[in-house]
């Protein structure tokens, strides 16, 4: 498998489990979230915590339907992501298609993320509320806990 493509996997697997993923970054790497409505959108350093760590995924997303490809120089991962929107009311779950491109330096780091999405595509899903009492069956229990 590809460097690049086992470390996209890397990358999302490590996000849903709000683990630190400083490892797969260069020490300067940026991100910017390219959604049709954020048409100016500008890149941004990915912000470390004090430690050194970056970690995303606060919101508990789950990736599922998950196709990652790479080659010289990229890596991309397409994606089905169910999340809470709302900081607020964290049980409301909405799921959105999504496309991530990663820039790969010659030593397999990433240098820049770019997140695409079509925000007017977003379906609301069951709460967590309901998935927790175990009507959606195991899988959903599973998600509920993440």
């Amino acid at each position: 498998m590809h460097i690049g493509k086992r470390r996209i996997t890397q990358l999302f697997d490590n996000i849903m489990l709000y683990e630190d993923i400083s490892s797969l970054f260069s020490d300067r790497a940026d991100s910017a979230q390219m959604f049709s409505t954020n048409p100016g959108a500008k890149y941004a350093e990915l912000k470390r915590s004090k430690t050194g760590e970056i970690k995303l995924g606060e919101e508990g997303p789950i990736y599922t339907n998950r196709r990652p490809f790479a080659g010289d120089g990229w890596a991309v991962e397409l994606h089905t992501v169910t999340l809470s929107a709302n900081a607020r009311k964290p049980e409301r779950r909405y799921r959105l298609e999504v496309a991530v491109l990663c820039e790969v330096a010659p030593s397999g780091s990433f240098t820049r993320l770019a997140e695409y999405g079509e925000p007017g595509a977003i379906k609301r899903v069951a709460d967590l509320a309901l998935l927790a009492g175990g009507g959606a069956g195991g899988a959903a229990t599973k998600a509920a806990r993440l």
